[in-house]
């Protein structure tokens, strides 16, 4: 079982990315340009296929019993790191040195 839980990980965490990047205020953010309609929907089509590929990898791995419960795990934990992050993120820009 944990020869697959860093891909899983891996999966997850780049289709959550991808899905926050489909978002039109964290595109212009973090890459300085607004994203064209046709770019925020071939985002969400890649998330959408990188939590397919996930679930897949589960279910191949472990049946469907196990594979759905470890896919979920998973996904919960995944978001857990991510919103542990962002929140990292924020401290760090408020705890910035000021330059003199």
């Amino acid at each position: 079982m944990v020869s697959i839980l860093l891909p899983l990980t891996a999966l997850n965490l780049s289709a959550f990315v991808i899905f926050a990047l489909s978002s039109f205020s964290t595109y212009r953010e973090l890459l300085g340009r607004a994203p064209t309609e046709n770019t925020g929907k071939l985002l969400k089509i890649a998330a959408a296929l990188l939590l397919t590929a996930s679930l897949w990898l589960c279910v191949a791995s472990k049946s469907w019993g196990l594979g759905l419960l470890l896919w979920f795990g998973n996904m919960t934990m995944t978001a857990l790191l991510v919103a542990l992050l962002l929140t990292l993120r924020d401290e760090l820009k408020r705890k910035k040195p000021k330059r003199r």
